[in-house]
């Protein structure tokens, strides 16, 4: 599913993923940070592209999860533009209000015609809720993915494209970090507790 801030008539980005004759997947477009409301609250959401996949459904429209708890890294073999890209799970797993609990890690390709193999630890990946990192940080565990997404927001107008051949999770034994970032007790009810 492709989306951008245009498709919510705010801002002016176009985009697209198409099947390339190689049989990779070719998300590209054109990144505005022009907006089409002048009132300024509107303006802090323009300039972003996304894909993600949708999510499958059992029966009595129950959400089906992806469980990838027995894996430790993502795999992907990617060709981009000189870019930053945001990869993005969307994780609920604890009760919210809200559908903005994620995880992301940025994916920062090379540009150029070569292809970019990019092994990601579930490790590096750190926590966000309505696209600001949070305070209260805690690992990816890899249980209850509803979604896998790809988002490019580095403010940089102009065309984008990212080509991607394979997006997998592999089991690294050599990858035994717990967590990348440091965790720590927040007082509650100061921030995100």
């Amino acid at each position: 599913m492709v989306s951008t801030d245009s498709s919510y008539k705010i801002g002016k980005t176009k985009a697209s993923l198409q099947l390339t004759q190689q049989n990779t997947g070719l998300f590209s477009g054109y990144f505005s940070n022009d907006y089409d409301k002048p009132e300024k609250s509107k303006a802090i959401y323009t300039g972003y592209a996304n894909i993600s996949s949708i999510t499958q459904l059992k029966s009595f429209k129950r959400e089906k999860r992806i469980n990838i708890d027995q894996f430790n890294c993502f795999m992907l073999k990617i060709r981009g533009d000189g870019r930053t890209y945001m990869l993005i799970l969307h994780t609920p797993q604890r009760y919210t209000m809200t559908y903005t609990y994620m995880h992301m890690y940025p994916l920062y390709t090379r540009g150029g015609p070569y292809w970019q193999y990019v092994k990601i630890p579930f490790s590096k990946f750190f926590h966000v809720t309505h696209g600001r990192v949070s305070d209260k940080q805690y690992r990816f565990e890899g249980l209850g993915v509803k979604s896998i997404g790809i988002t490019c927001m580095d403010g940089n107008e102009g065309p984008f494209s990212l080509e991607i051949d394979h997006i997998g999770v592999v089991k690294d034994n050599e990858c035994t970090e717990d967590f990348a970032y440091e965790v720590y007790k927040i007082p509650k009810y100061i921030s995100n507790t």
